[in-house]
């Protein structure tokens, strides 16, 4: 990708810098959609699937533009830069962005160490070893080290996957209580787990972490 000489949202003219007209009302849009609760990928798929042009002929944009667009501190003008957005939606942009950081990390960091906790083989029963590889694009892997087995999933989907069974369990304690087929005495921890979980399911309220660290 190319890199540009003056912030998006400016052009040169007579040796001096101006505002475009019509990048900066994207540029105003994109504070407009960050504040309004937009993260910065699908803003940027947006103005990809919209053909907005970043350079001339280019509209690659990615979440990395859309993120110096937002710290920009230039848009608020100076004796170079003329104003293109107030101070307050910049501070507020920033703010939010300093407070979804901070909060998406708690929550990484949190969810985590437990779903690492919890994933083990479908074929031997060992925990399953989770890696992200920084060289390459959102690839995550979990690999069982005794039976070689691998399989690709990010985080973010294994808790979607997660969400999905809760919600099935929520609609249908069954799916959760064990069959004694073979005539065996079930463990009193398992039953005492499992009259635990309903009492917590019949609440109105219940905490759907406690929950999951039961049923997981």
């Amino acid at each position: 990708m190319k890199n540009r000489r003056i912030p998006y949202g400016y052009e040169m003219k007579n040796g001096s810098i101006v505002i475009c007209e019509s990048e900066s009302v994207v540029v105003k849009q994109i504070f407009a959609d960050y504040i309004g609760g937009e993260n910065l990928k699908s803003i940027a798929d947006s103005l990809m699937n919209r053909k907005i042009e970043y350079l001339p002929a280019e509209t690659g944009w990615n979440k990395n533009r859309i993120k110096r667009i937002i710290e920009d501190k230039r848009y608020i003008g100076d004796n170079i830069y003329p104003n293109i957005i107030q101070e307050e939606i910049l501070n507020r942009a920033i703010e939010l962005k300093s407070s979804r950081c901070k909060t998406r990390d708690s929550k990484i960091n949190k969810d985590s160490k437990l779903i690492k906790s919890k994933m083990f083989c479908g074929e031997c029963g060992n925990l399953l070893h989770h890696k992200t590889d920084n060289a390459k694009s959102n690839t995550e892997t979990w690999s069982c080290k005794n039976c070689k087995m691998s399989v690709k999933m990010t985080l973010e989907d294994v808790e979607k996957q997660i969400t999905v069974l809760l919600n099935k369990v929520i609609h249908n304690t069954e799916l959760i209580m064990i069959e004694n087929t073979n005539d065996e005495e079930i463990p009193s921890e398992i039953i005492c787990m499992e009259n635990e979980i309903e009492r917590m399911l019949e609440q109105v309220d219940f905490d759907k972490e406690k929950l999951q660290d039961k049923i997981l």
